[in-house]
């Protein structure tokens, strides 16, 4: 994703993308209490930003739209199994004070009953 455009006199035009999905399958009692964290492997260079939301299911909870850092945060919490895949949509943005930047950044996921990831 590149932030590439800007109106004049504001902040850079977010990029979004929603290429990326995901699904939980197993029994209902494995997802009992079960949270899905997410965090960068990297940290982010000064005014630039990447947050992530999950689409859910009707018996599932997400956290919304989670600013992602180098810290685990609960990104999907009360999940049951599902047959289906639910979009992850991931949005960048930058302010002007953000200096232009070439970088791959990496989200490491983790699927656990405590916040022990």
């Amino acid at each position: 994703m590149v932030v590439s455009s800007a109106i004049a006199g504001a902040q850079p035009t977010p990029v979004t993308n929603t290429s990326s999905t995901y699904l939980l399958t197993g029994t209902a009692a494995y997802f009992t209490g079960l949270k899905v964290r997410a965090k960068l492997l990297t940290s982010l260079p000064s005014g630039v930003t990447v947050t992530v939301s999950a689409a859910v299911g009707p018996l599932n909870s997400s956290s919304g739209s989670v600013t992602l850092t180098t810290s685990y945060q609960d990104i999907l919490t009360s999940q049951l199994p599902s047959n289906n895949a639910y979009t992850l949509t991931y949005t960048l943005s930058a302010t002007t004070a953000a200096s232009p930047t070439l970088m791959n950044v990496s989200v490491q996921y983790c699927v656990n009953s405590s916040n022990n990831c």
